[in-house]
């Protein structure tokens, strides 16, 4: 039985997944970026697992491919929002912990 994900949660880890694909990174390969065991990330990709990145991981995530941490959350067009909904679209992600 598959673990719920908000909307949220799948759309930052396919755009993670989409970002590590397009710059041939695999799996294993970001788990060691982030300093995490090799099965982690699988487990974050996978609709099994309740598993998600943290917001530390987003941000190294985002430094390593020297992209805005905000792009995980929005789209190019949705990246002119106020303050305000980028926080809570953060705090959607955060639902659950």
């Amino acid at each position: 039985m598959a673990v719920q994900k908000t909307e949220k949660q799948l759309l930052v880890i396919n755009r993670v997944k989409k970002l590590r694909v397009d710059n041939n990174v695999s799996q294993q390969q970001l788990a060691l970026i982030l300093g995490a065991t090799n099965g982690h990330i699988g487990n974050i990709e996978s609709l099994k697992y309740a598993n998600k990145y943290t917001l530390n991981q987003l941000n190294q995530i985002a430094h390593h491919f020297k992209i805005p941490i905000e792009s995980f959350f929005m789209t190019e067009i949705e990246k002119v929002i106020s303050l305000e909904e980028y926080t809570n679209r953060v705090c959607e992600y955060l639902e659950g912990e």
